[in-house]
């Protein structure tokens, strides 16, 4: 397992900045929705991703994260209520 901190540092050392949009606490997980950019896929692409991350809430470890298009899922909110409410399905 990798820690929460360990995998940012790990995306925003290849230039990845990370904007926190929700964060919830279920039962012993820690939900946590992103916006994800960087200059190259923003500027060359017109790429914006969003992120979800499912950790442990105590020891902080990811356990599993799911990254897409913004254009898959225009509205991240529902894509994320998606998956707390049914378990990270890809």
């Amino acid at each position: 397992m990798v820690s929460y901190q360990h995998f940012r540092k790990w995306w925003e050392n290849d230039g990845f900045q990370f904007i926190e949009l929700e964060s919830r606490e279920q039962d012993k997980l820690l939900w946590k929705l992103f916006h994800v950019t960087s200059p190259y896929m923003t500027e060359d692409y017109g790429r914006h991703l969003v992120m979800i991350l499912v950790m442990d809430k105590e020891t902080n470890e990811i356990l599993a994260h799911d990254v897409q298009n913004q254009d898959v899922w225009p509205n991240e909110k529902e894509w994320f209520e998606r998956h707390v409410r049914d378990g990270l399905t890809i």
